[in-house]
């Protein structure tokens, strides 16, 4: 089995740079990472699932443990849009010396519905530690209700005959750097375990 401490502090330790990088006409020093967010047409900083799998991808290059794929082809096919099923994609799949998949990955920005994410990290590959990764700009006292209220929906919609992995959630504040953790068993069951 994969080392999970080892994959969470990678993930981690992406967060915690996304949190520092600048943006265009504001860059910061204290970043390690060149990275920074661009800029959209009117001004506003564009931040998307793009810039965390940058960061995520160069920790896990200074690392000797996994390999790594990006949109990586399920096992699994979905009709998540159709009726004519199809494979679809991980953000980020990591490997063993063998080549064989230990973890996959799903990154995403913003409070967005979930449900297709959380059906390729619980259905596609048995017995897996998978991980759904989120970040958000900042919170209101409403957000982390409404979040968790997605992740409940998404889960109620996935027939639990049908789950064979289990799934890390890691929910991230970049404004305040926060980590809200979660898990979610083989039995579809959500569990807040920090943050």
């Amino acid at each position: 089995m994969a080392n999970i401490a080892t994959i969470e502090t990678l993930i981690e330790k992406s967060l915690k740079e996304l949190s520092k990088i600048g943006e265009e006409n504001n860059i910061r020093q204290n970043a390690e990472s060149r990275l920074i967010f661009p800029k959209k047409r009117k001004g506003e900083k564009r931040i998307s699932e793009q810039e965390l799998r940058f960061l995520l991808a160069r920790e896990l290059e200074k690392q000797k443990e996994f390999y790594y794929s990006m949109e990586t082809p399920t096992e699994k096919e979905y009709a998540f849009t159709g009726e004519n099923p199809l494979s679809a994609r991980i953000d980020l799949c990591l490997h063993n010396s063998k080549g064989n998949r230990i973890s996959l990955i799903e990154l995403k920005y913003d409070n967005v519905e979930v449900r297709n994410d959380f059906e390729k990290l619980l259905c596609d590959s048995e017995t897996k530690q998978n991980y759904f990764v989120q970040f958000i700009d900042n919170i209101n006292k409403r957000t982390i209700s409404s979040i968790e209220s997605k992740y409940e929906q998404a889960l109620a919609f996935i027939p639990s005959k049908e789950i064979k992995s289990s799934i890390k959630i890691l929910l991230f504040i970049l404004k305040t750097k926060t980590l809200h953790k979660y898990e979610v068993s083989k039995d579809g069951i959500l569990n807040k375990v920090g943050g």
